[in-house]
């Protein structure tokens, strides 16, 4: 649920509930946790092979649409701020709630973002995933406070460390 919040995948309200009916009941927590975790995987081996400009096997695609028409069947279309969205619920699945977000912006993505630019973050022990939105199609890091500036600081330690040595 951390990371649910952290990702504002459910409102804070629908977070608080889902923990709560979590609570009592472990296993259905770790089967909800499991799936995720599939998804993520899921998710991450489409976008690992976009990035490496490899093809992405058919049966992925076919997984992860069959998981968004699963999660649908829980959700609502509702009206938010001028446009119409899909909603879900934890009250009616709290799998759903948490995964069809997921599933849909996963699949949003992929129909409607230019897939060469997705990149691999170049940062040490990271592996994230993103879209390269710069004008020449050069950045590195999945954040340049993060990743980047690990990188020029590692950089500029070893520039001091060779200047030491000579």
């Amino acid at each position: 649920m951390q990371w649910v919040e952290h990702a504002r995948i459910m409102p804070p309200a629908d977070c608080a509930y889902a923990r709560a009916a979590l609570a009592g009941h472990p296993r259905r927590a770790q089967r909800i946790f499991e799936r995720a975790v599939e998804m993520r995987e899921l998710i991450w081996t489409i976008g690992t092979a976009l990035a490496e400009q490899r093809p992405v096997a058919a049966k992925l695609i076919a997984s992860l649409s069959a998981a968004h028409a699963a999660n649908l069947g829980h959700a609502e279309i509702k009206m938010r701020l001028g446009s119409y969205i899909w909603v879900w619920d934890p009250r009616r699945d709290i799998a759903a709630a948490i995964l069809g977000p997921v599933t849909l912006s996963a699949l949003t993505l992929l129909m409607e973002k230019d897939l060469l630019r997705t990149r691999r973050c170049a940062g040490q022990e990271c592996g994230w995933l993103f879209f390269d939105t710069t004008k020449n199609n050069r950045r590195r890091w999945c954040e340049m406070r993060v990743c980047g500036n690990r990188a020029k600081v590692r950089a500029a330690r070893q520039r001091q460390r060779l200047a030491r040595e000579s």
